[in-house]
Formats: structure tokens, sequence, C-alpha cells
């Protein structure tokens, strides 16, 4: 027996006398079985309705005892018949759910749960409160060929879905790893090519008379509208209509069914003359949304970014963005025969589907280089070909796209938050006619319609910054992967310290790997020295101790430049009354205020809150006792200026390069050696290359370790390794020093010992002991309202509500340890689920099963990467 959650959609007739479509909460229907718990019959469809709903209903009636099919009238489906029936015999959640070492075995003590978590208590969560299912409806993925949703909603006296019979498993679904990290193509196996062919041509010949429109806007589900006499629409074709008081823009997802007077219906205003967006686009879209647990509009929304579009035409475009490629042009860089090798690789995936392959070479290896080939193989291949390269931080792309202008003669078009609204109006034309050939850009890149995407590369794919934690939460790195698949071309992960993820898929034969092991050239890896911090000596208010001040000197003496890394903005990190012990709290967030001495005053790293620097001290008065605590790369600047005096030094971090133009400049002045030493932040970890870098030195490496997260030691090594990789990558021998007060931690050992395999293996290892990802799967739940009583009441809620199931554990609810965010509180729920089963399914019905209040917002994080 299994359940279908199939595409929300609605119900004939008029709710309230008026024209709205009349938004039922849940339609379950049963297949392929005789009986489901003695309480429902194979092939019937019950509507339930919650109790509190007071809305006139048509025919059927909404939690009524009628059905859509013959058979004698039953009891209403309440929550007992699902949430009992459906999940007889399943044992409860456990009672203490807590982030401890009891739950999460070795990996517990790295949480940052650990001094907040909350037992659940004794209750049987899902047993207490109403089972609803909640107005929008989900799709298995294999489910592509139909176009999600073009058969989605009741009408008439028939059930109608895309697919029949292929529905989702709610339990034996392999979720995200199986869904687009498995290297076979999807087929739906009762479905051939030749019928999905026709069953889209006979959607798409429908669209004469009316059609739903997708706006790109907070909604689950289309509206419909009219067709105009003389217009011709297809799905896919963005157009504008008639919403609320004005128009809006939006993209035909497909045919209309609701059984409404057309003179109800307000028609299409517009056709606009873009490509229209692919089926695989549309897809797309339709399954992100359902695994992130977020809307379809939303999702629409980065594809269709209405403030950048306007009604200009080719013309207009080709006259302020240059498109031309001249691919007689292009001269590559000559390889090594491992870089050569690997190149093929990567060329010969070209063309021929989808696949995944990790380009893991060290740093300094040349695979930007060895990617280079395969765009140029891509761009000779077909004069339509569209490329696309994400990059995790726009200060990245200063020195590739010198690289990518060398090699291929001309500049590729630009995608990111610097660029001006008019550029990137006419930027996303040019991608929508195909007009743009290579395509760089952050993360919201992935969702722009290309007309001809042939080849996806993803640098630094390990990056945290790929993952957006504001709007809708999404990795890029793994959407990048599921719209290769349903693109079917092939997508290229690059990077020297890959993601666990990405490691295990290789291990486990998903993802080809393709490695460089050496450095390009004559060039050597750094060696790495050890400054044992609990040993060395360091001068009173120091931070840089007396060994690591010797080499920098030195460096700088013998004509050499040098980094200095501290992962901290500002002077201090706080700032605290020696007299009464007064810290100076963000009144908005669980967070100390920052000192700047650059720009004078107090700061939230968080919400951006800033005061004056006081004189005194606000609590107690006391004149000439506040004191800086801890260093930030300011303070670092200021002690390397008093010893280093003639030193040209410079600081590279987002307080002190806030605009593109001065971080091309700083970069700039590295490149031609105009600066000795650069003092940053992670902003000059990665990437880039500077030739004349002789040395690297850490101020505090043990910094990303504390807080408590399941990644601080892969995410440290990372850090370190990549900021490492900087020094000696050309003739200059390179060397880094790691101040560290935790010398023995396994980090900086591996470190040391330069066995990044080691290290990744053991991490594995810890985490199959404790269960975690990769071996199993994660979701979160934050909760956030302006009054901590509101928080807290709808997380309680939310943990009430959860439905019983043995391969899902429910730790929390538990207050943030970022208990306050913005003004607003926060609670946290954490899921942690076995990888078969399916949990965007899961998910979204518990969350739809509970009234949100306006004043709260929950926000599902699928596969969360921060705790915080």
């Amino acid at each position: 027996m299994r359940a279908h959650f199939g595409g929300g959609g609605n119900v004939d007739g008029i709710a309230d006398g008026g024209d709205k479509h009349l938004r039922f909460e849940s339609i379950i229907l049963f297949v392929d079985g005789a009986d489901f718990g003695n309480e429902c019959h194979a092939v019937l469809a019950d509507i339930v309705q919650p109790t509190n709903e007071r809305r006139n209903e048509c025919c059927p009636r909404l939690g009524s005892k009628n059905r859509l099919r013959s058979g004698k009238a039953q009891r209403d489906v309440d929550h007992r018949t699902m949430a009992g029936e459906m999940f007889a015999g399943l044992e409860a959640i456990p009672r203490h759910g807590h982030f401890d070492g009891d739950v999460l075995g070795k990996l517990g003590k790295f949480f940052a749960f650990a001094d907040h978590a909350l037992g659940v208590g004794g209750h049987h969560f899902g047993r207490n409160g109403p089972w609803n299912y909640g107005a929008d409806f989900f799709q298995h993925f294999d489910e592509v060929a139909a176009g999600f949703g073009h058969q989605r909603r009741i009408g008439g006296d028939a059930v109608k879905h895309a697919g029949g019979g292929k529905v989702a498993d709610f339990f034996n679904i392999g979720g995200i790893d199986k869904k687009f990290h498995d290297v076979h193509p999807v087929r739906d196996n009762d479905v051939d090519d030749n019928a999905r062919e026709d069953a889209l041509a006979t959607a798409n010949d429908a669209l004469t008379t009316q059609v739903e429109v997708l706006l790109p806007a907070a909604v689950s589900h289309g509206f419909d509208y009219l067709v105009p006499a003389g217009m011709t629409l297809a799905a896919g074709d963005i157009v504008s209509v008639p919403f609320g008081r004005g128009q809006s823009l939006g993209v035909v997802w497909g045919k209309g069914v609701a059984k409404l007077d057309p003179k109800k219906l307000k028609a299409v205003a517009a056709l606009h003359d873009f490509p229209p967006l692919s089926d695989a686009m549309r897809q797309f879209i339709d399954w992100a949304a359902w695994y992130y647990c977020a809307s379809k509009g939303a999702m629409l929304k980065m594809t269709l970014p209405v403030d950048e579009i306007d009604k200009a035409g080719r013309k207009d475009v080709a006259a302020h963005v240059e498109t031309h490629v001249d691919v007689g042009k292009i001269t590559l860089a000559s390889l090594s025969p491992a870089q050569e090798t690997a190149a093929d690789t990567l060329r010969d995936c070209v063309g021929k589907g989808f696949s995944v392959t990790l380009l893991d070479g060290v740093t300094g290896s040349g695979k930007t280089e060895v990617y280079f080939k395969a765009i140029a193989e891509a761009l000779k291949t077909n004069a339509q070909n569209q490329v696309l390269v994400l990059l995790p931080e726009i200060g990245l792309g200063v020195q590739w796209l010198e690289r990518f202008e060398k090699r291929f003669g001309f500049t590729p078009l630009m995608w990111n938050s610097e660029i001006t609204p008019a550029r990137k109006r006419m930027t996303w034309q040019a991608i929508a006619r195909g007009e743009a050939r290579v395509v760089v850009g952050a993360r919201s890149a992935l969702f722009l319609p290309y007309k001809h995407l042939s080849l996806l590369v993803v640098d630094e794919e390990h990056d945290q910054s790929y993952k957006q934690e504001d709007g809708v939460v999404y990795h890029a790195r793994d959407m990048a992967v599921s719209r290769a698949r349903f693109e079917k071309l092939p997508i290229t992960l690059v990077s020297a310290t890959p993601s666990l993820e990405s490691y295990f898929n290789t291990r486990q034969g998903k993802y080809r790997e393709v490695s460089l092991p050496a450095r390009h050239g004559a060039a050597e890896m750094p060696s790495i020295e050890m400054l044992d911090m609990r040993k060395v000596a360091v001068e009173k208010d120091a931070f840089i101790s007396q060994p690591l001040r010797e080499k920098l000197a030195q460096t700088v003496a013998d004509g050499h430049q040098a980094m200095l890394f501290l992962n901290r903005r500002g002077f201090a990190p706080l700032l605290l009354c020696r007299a009464c012990g007064h810290r100076f709290q963000c009144p908005k967030c669980s967070s100390w205020l920052v000192l700047h001495r650059g720009r004078p005053r107090l700061e939230c790293h968080h919400c951006g809150y800033h005061v004056p620097v006081p004189e005194s001290c606000p609590e107690c008065k006391a004149e000439g006792k506040l004191y800086a605590c801890g260093p930030g790369i300011e303070r670092v600047h200021e002690e390397v200026t008093a010893f280093l005096p003639k030193a040209r030094i410079r600081v590279m971090a987002s307080d002190h390069t806030t605009t593109m133009s001065e971080l091309t400049e700083t970069i700039t002045d590295m490149s031609e050696k105009r600066i000795d030493v650069l003092i940053g932040t992670q902003m000059i970890a990665k990437g880039h290359h500077f030739a004349g870098l002789a040395m690297v030195g850490v101020v505090d490496a043990d910094l990303g370790l504390a807080g408590g997260d399941l990644r601080a030691a892969e995410r440290t090594y990372q850090l370190l390794h990549q900021l490492s990789g900087r020094a000696g990558r050309e003739d200059v021998a390179g060397t880094v020093y790691l101040q560290s007060f935790l010398p023995e931690h396994p980090v900086m050992q591996a470190l040391l010992s330069g066995d990044r395999d080691a290290f990744l293996s053991a991490e594995l290892d810890a985490r199959k002991e404790a269960d975690m990802p990769p071996f199993s799967r994660l979701a979160a739940v934050i909760i956030e309202a302006p009054k901590e009583e509101q928080a807290m009441r709808m997380a309680r809620a939310l943990a009430a509500a959860a439905p019983e199931h043995p391969k899902i554990h429910l730790l929390g609810p538990a207050p943030a340890p970022l208990f306050m965010l913005r003004g607003k509180f926060r609670y946290r729920l954490l899921l942690k689920a076995d990888r078969a089963v399916n949990l965007p399914d899961y998910m979204r019905v518990w969350l739809d099963s509970v009234s949100t209040p306006s004043s709260v917002r929950v926000k599902p994080d699928m596969d969360p990467i921060s705790f915080l």
C-alpha cells in the first residue's frame, strides 16, 4: 500500500458564491492494495477538511462522508485514520531527544545545541492533534514526463493525475541521494520517451482557451486565466496577467482546468517576446520546490527576477552586452601529461548526457586550466552551447576573469549582486535568448533560464557560501547537480578539499573522480610549522608570537610577500567594563557588539545595528575602564604596523573592500607586488594566485573549532588547507605557520602530515559511528517570532504534531544558540532520518498539519550546514 501525495488543485464550483477557487486541504489516493488498516478500501479518494474551516462547500462536500467514486459512505477520515492506521505499529519518537552524546555519539560534543537541547518529554507525538494534509502537494521525482502538474486537479467525477499509478512511497524513497546523486538516468518504467513527448504535445495543443500561470511570488500553485482570441500560448511562455489591482509577470505552467464560468476568469494580458522556459527548467523548479519545502512561485522568482526584466528586444541587448565568441581565438595553456589526461576525461563528457565528475586536485595543480579545456570543447562543439561556471564568492572572480579573457579572447557575462540593475536586465535577456555563451556567477546564476545550457562547473564546490540561508533556503552545489540531471548535461565539481559528501559519493561510485595529486611545474607544496601558543613567547597585549614576528620580518626583508590570516572582522570581538563587568550587547541579537577602530563604533555583525563608542561605561559610569577583549584583523594590522613600520601593509575584508573596484585594486596590487603584507579574513583564503607569496601566518588556527558544529573539523581543515595553498605557488618556496593552543587536535595533525585522505577517512568513520550525514539525513526547522512565548508555543505545537516514524528521530524543540536574531526569538527542531526515508514529503505533511500564526515564521532547512 502506498499513498500518493500529488499536486494541489481546485474543486469544481464556486466558493461563497464568488469566483474564487475553493482550495481543499488534502487528497489521499490509495492504490495497488486491498485494505489500508481496514479503514479505507482500494481506489477511493476521501477529501479531508480541518474541523475549524467555515467555508461553503460545493459537491463533493469537504469533511463529509461523500466520495469521488462509488461506494458506501464512511466516517470522516480523521487524524486517527491517518496518524493511527497509516502509522499503525510504529513506535513513538524517543522521549528525550537531546543534542548530546547519548544521541549523537562521539560527535555530540560538537553540536551547538549541547547546552540548549530540551527533551521532547513523554508524549507520543503525532497522536494528539488533527492530521491535515496541506493545500500544496508533492510530486515523485520520477514523474517528470507529464510536466509536474498539467493534470493535478479534481474536476468532474474523476481524480486525474499525471503518471497514474506511479506514486511516492512515503517510507521507501531514497531521497536526494537516490534522486540526483545516482549517475544513472531517471526513467519512468511505465512511460516510454514517445509517450512522454505525446503527453506534453497534447497538453500544449490544449492551451488555446484556458491556462494555468505561475507567478514569481510566494505561491505554491498557479492561477487560471483565459487565452484571448488570436493569442497562442504554450507551456513555458512568459506572460503578463492581471493580478490584484495591477499586473504581474508569470509563466504558463500548463492547461487550466478550473470548471468555472469563463466570465469569472480574467484573460492573459500579454505574451512577452522571450524564449519560453523549457520543460526541463520547469521540472527543475517543481522538484527544487518539493525538495526544499518551498513554494514554486518563490523558486520561479529566482528564474524570473521581475525587477530585472523589461520589454527591450534583441537589438537593445546586443548593443550593450558583448556576446560574440570567436572560437578561433581560443588559445589554451599547455598542460602536463597528468593535466592533459584529466582534461580529456572532462572533454569526453561534453555532449554525452548527464554525469558528475569531481576534479580533485591539490592547490596550485592547475584545475582551472584543466576545466577550461572542457569549456572550450563545449563552445567548439556547437555554436549555440552555453556554459555556466559557479564561484562561491565575488572576490574569486577577479583573477578568474583575467585568466579566462587571456585564454578565450572574450569576457564572459557576470551574474552577482554587484552588477547594476540595468546590466543585470540585459544579462538576463542575453542568457534567455541563448546569446550569452559563458556565464560566471554566484549561486543565484544557477536558476537563470539558459536556452542551450551544455556544461556546468562548480568551482570550490566545498564552500559553505553555496548554501543560501535567507529567503528560499537551498544548496547551490546540490541544486546544480539536480539541474544537470534535468538538463541531461555534464557537471564538474572542482576542489582541492572536497566536501565530505562529494568525497563519499566518489567512494560509492556515484561520482567519477579525476585527480591531480601534484602542483604544476616545479612548484612544491608549502611546508607547515606549528607554533604552540602554550609554549612560545608572546608579548603582553600582543597576539602575534615572537617566532611569527621574526619570520614575518625576515620574509619582508628578503623581498617576498606574506599573508596574515584571522577570520574575525573589526578590532576586537568584545568591549567590556573592567569596573563592573558590563558587556556591550546588541539589543536585537544574542551577540556582542564588535569594536571597530577604522570607523569608530560598536557594531553587530548579524543585523548591522551600531552605536558610537562611549567614553564611559553606561552601566556604572566609570571612565577609562573599557577594555577591548580579543583580536580582530584591525588589531592585527595595528600590531604589525608597530613592529614593521616601513612595510606596505593592506587589510582585505568586507569592511575594508566594500566595492568590486576596491577588491580588484587590492588583488591587483598584491599580484604586482605593491603590497608586502596582506592581512585578511577568509576573503584571502581561496582561489588567489600570488606568485611572490612566500609565507602565510595564521593568528588563531583554533578559531573555527569552537562553537560546536557537526562540520567544524571539516570546515576548519578546508579553510586552513586552502589558505596554506596560497603560498609557494611558483618559484618562491612557501612556508605556513599555524599559531594554535590545540596542536594535538586531529585537524592540526592532518595539516602537519599533509595526509588529507586519512583525515577525510577518519571523519567519515566518526560520522558513520554517530549515524550522521552522509550516512543519514538531517532536516532542521527554525521558528521565529517577535515574542519568545509565540516562538516557544509554535515549537512545542510542531513537536507534538510530528508523525511517528521508526526511522525518524525528532530532537528538540530547543532555543537556538543564536536565540535572538534581528529582533526575532528563535527555536529549533532537528530531524535525523534514515537515508531511505522520503524526508521532504514527511516534512511538508508535518508542517502543514499545524496552523501557523501570521506573526510567526516557520522555516524548513533541508540538509542544514548551520546550527545557529
